[in-house]
């Protein structure tokens, strides 16, 4: 599964960014038109009883996380960024830009029908911490069982609460590591440069001089 924020309305990426890092525009980026699945070929999968399903999921979106809940249907996690972690099951998946996940959905015999499931991308500036949450951008897709029966339901999610990848055990139960010679802090934060314009940096002491500047 394929998951893209689209700019369809925008110009070109330079003129896209040119325009981004201006001091008119604060921190304000470029919000997506749309989302776009499996590159527009939609989000339809044939579900038979009996079987379990292994959905690979990666996030391209340029900016923006996606947000998953199928209908009916508990995800197993059984991989994320390609390593294998120890079975967790979620209701939810947060998938932010670039991340990928692996997850097993099966088909049991209570199952008939079609399910939808729901794809939103969050735009939203803190979507654990806002009493004004925005889901704009949105796509519908169904677990197929029955073809010749309309997929017209929809996936209504009231508040998402994604499982925490944070708490995913390795699946080889490996501590983490914990022997360094040097801790390295890395403290970012947003700030104006001294003619106005944003800009993101860090604070930590620098490993080696850079040779060259900085180029987009």
């Amino acid at each position: 599964m394929l998951i893209g924020s689209v700019y369809r309305y925008h110009a070109d990426s330079f003129t896209t960014v040119k325009k981004m890092l201006t001091p008119a525009n604060g921190f304000k980026p470029p919000f997506p038109d749309s989302l776009i699945v499996n590159e527009g070929q939609g989000a339809n999968y044939s579900f038979v009883k009996g079987k379990t399903y292994r959905i690979r999921i990666i996030n391209f979106s340029a900016f923006g996380s996606a947000m998953l809940h199928f209908d009916s249907h508990t995800m197993t996690v059984i991989s994320n960024d390609a390593a294998y972690i120890q079975r967790q099951e979620a209701y939810q998946l947060r998938i932010t830009p670039a991340q990928r996940y692996d997850v097993l959905i099966s088909a049991i015999d209570r199952d008939s029908g079609n399910y939808p499931f729901l794809i939103s991308l969050d735009v939203n500036r803190d979507w654990t911490n806002s009493t004004d949450l925005q889901w704009p951008t949105n796509s519908t897709g169904y677990l197929v069982m029955d073809s010749s029966q309309s997929l017209n339901k929809v996936d209504v999610v009231d508040v998402w609460r994604p499982v925490d990848d944070f708490r995913f055990k390795p699946y080889d139960g490996a501590p983490a590591y914990d022997h360094y010679d040097k801790l390295i802090v890395l403290d970012f934060k947003f700030c104006f440069d001294q003619n106005g314009y944003p800009r993101y940096v860090s604070s930590f002491d620098r490993l080696c001089t850079p040779i060259t500047q900085t180029i987009y």
